[in-house]
């Protein structure tokens, strides 16, 4: 590389870090970081290595394939070129994480990586209760909304307790009490329920790779335990458990499967009503078309198409939930690359070192527990959050099987 590419190179770090720093607090600046580091990574040179580190990782490349898809999709779309054009945006950062693998390379540039994502995150921690109490600013979530920092700080929670439990002395209760902290602000605070169910699930996958096998059962006793007594202790927990299922007791009471008329449409326009009701739209929309979908950014004129007699209020461009939202566009394939991403997330995990092999499977749970209740691949800020991770966990996959750049590289076998 000649110097320019060498300075391009350690800009394209610096400006990586700035995006980890980003992803909790601004969407703005997240979005300028994201396609900067970009830039600079394809100014940076060194293209053979960057190459061998995407063509090696299968992970990336099913990304890259369930993006080519959606392009592919957007040519027999039943919806209109902007609707088409308008999804592919939203699931751009497929693409980008190619383009972030090379950055994280060494050792040292991914352990600042985790910091400065997690320091972002304790800013969030501190900053929502000033907010919400000294500032009297709506809302209790912080930078972001309420249901994106209660993924966040569910997987940083747990990020934070690995790194608490590989460490020693004053450092390891600093880190314990964080993870503390970040517990009590999402079971006690937060109003995010897709918070609560990925916090559960990662309470389950913990004790998994502390204890294994022998530690699930425990795992399942104190999840249940856990819940029960919140529900009794927690008046937040409470009052969004009691209003979720008020709620789908209303959507069941107040529609049928064939339409949600003016009269009863109040009723369950509700977040979980209506979370149920897109979920069906996307069922009926991949089983009308299951083979190849109706096509990037055609959800909504196919539901439209299918539910005539629906209130307007109700139509919405996607399904509320990755699998479906995916499925209905582009069919069991596109369904089947999407599931191959969460395997491949499972499978290079096991070949990673620690702490980055528990980091990744945190990730793959997060993503997959709250892209039951949020469509999060194309959902902004959890999209980019997802791309960066990936970056920051797997590029020492590739690099494992590639001509590392530096000795220090080849001296990081273990974190």
């Amino acid at each position: 590389m000649n110097v320019w590419q060498q300075r391009f190179d350690l800009w394209s770090k610096y400006s990586a870090l700035a995006l980890g720093f980003s992803i909790p607090l601004s969407t703005a600046l997240m979005s300028i970081f994201s396609i900067l580091t970009a830039v600079l990574v394809m100014a940076g040179g060194n293209y053979h290595f960057k190459w061998s580190l995407v063509k090696r990782n299968p992970l990336v490349l099913a990304s890259i394939t369930l993006f080519a898809l959606l392009v592919i999709g957007s040519f027999y779309s039943v919806g209109t070129w902007h609707e088409s054009l308008r999804e592919l945006k939203k699931y751009h950062q497929l693409l980008l994480v190619a383009f972030m693998l090379p950055v994280f390379v060494e050792e040292k540039w991914r352990k600042w990586g985790m910091v400065v994502f997690i320091f972002a995150m304790t800013v969030n921690l501190i900053a929502a209760p000033i907010r919400h109490f000294l500032l009297h600013v709506p809302g209790d979530a912080g930078f972001h909304d309420h249901i994106i920092i209660s993924i966040l700080m569910a997987f940083s929670a747990f990020v934070v307790l690995h790194m608490g439990l590989e460490s020693r002395g004053a450092r390891r209760w600093l880190l314990i009490g964080l993870f503390l902290l970040m517990s009590i602000y999402e079971l006690f605070y937060n109003t995010g329920r897709t918070g609560y169910f990925v916090y559960a699930a990662l309470v389950l996958l913990t004790f998994f790779q502390v204890l294994h096998w022998k530690g699930l059962l425990l795992a399942v006793l104190l999840v249940v335990m856990g819940m029960v007594g919140l529900y009794h202790f927690s008046p937040v927990f409470h009052q969004k458990i009691a209003q979720a299922v008020t709620n789908t007791e209303q959507y069941h009471h107040y529609t049928n499967k064939a339409q949600a008329s003016e009269k009863n449409v109040s009723k369950i326009y509700t977040s979980a009503g209506l979370r149920l009701r897109w979920i069906h739209y996307g069922k009926v929309v991949w089983l009308a078309n299951p083979v190849l979908g109706v096509g990037t950014g055609g959800f909504q004129a196919a539901t439209e198409a299918l539910f005539p007699n629906d209130n307007k209020k109700l139509y919405t461009d996607n399904s509320n939930t990755d699998i479906l939202t995916i499925a209905a566009q582009l069919g069991t394939l596109g369904l089947m690359m999407l599931l191959l991403i969460y395997y491949f997330n499972v499978r290079i995990s096991l070949q990673l070192s620690v702490p980055y092999r528990q980091f990744a499977q945190l990730l793959v749970v997060t993503m997959f527990i709250a892209g039951l209740f949020n469509s999060v691949f194309r959902d902004t800020v959890e999209s980019n959050f997802y791309m960066y991770m990936v970056a920051l966990f797997f590029s020492q996959y590739g690099a494992r099987q590639s001509s590392a750049p530096s000795s220090e590289e080849r001296g990081a076998g273990s974190c």
